[in-house]
């Protein structure tokens, strides 16, 4: 699910349950058109609720290939089963000069996309 914020200037998304490699592709479609209608190209997502991501290879794939203007800071949780997998993708994005980090704090991860 993902909207618009214009009084920040975000695109956000909230991620949630078991995330499939269609639906990562899905959703990074989905930002890339929005980034490109709304002139945005910082992403807020929360994935706090997200109980399953797709194979390591899939998301190596899909994380190789994300657009590189785009900024994505994603909230998770310590305890969240998902959270290696986003680290996964944060070190495979950044190791391809994409600018994507994890925050367990919406507002460390809003402040690292104003600052960007």
């Amino acid at each position: 699910c993902s909207r618009v914020n214009q009084e920040l200037g975000i695109i956000v998304i909230q991620s949630f349950g078991e995330v499939s490699e269609a639906n990562l592709k899905d959703s990074i479609a989905k930002v890339t058109q929005l980034a490109g209608q709304e002139k945005i190209d910082k992403v807020l997502v929360d994935a706090t609720e997200q109980e399953a991501m797709p194979s390591t290879l899939e998301i190596f794939t899909l994380f190789s290939g994300f657009p590189s203007h785009i900024q994505v800071a994603v909230i998770t949780h310590e305890t969240q089963p998902t959270r290696q997998d986003i680290y996964f993708a944060e070190t495979v994005a950044q190791n391809r000069g994409k600018q994507i980090k994890m925050f367990t704090a919406r507002t460390a991860a809003l402040d690292w996309l104003k600052t960007q």
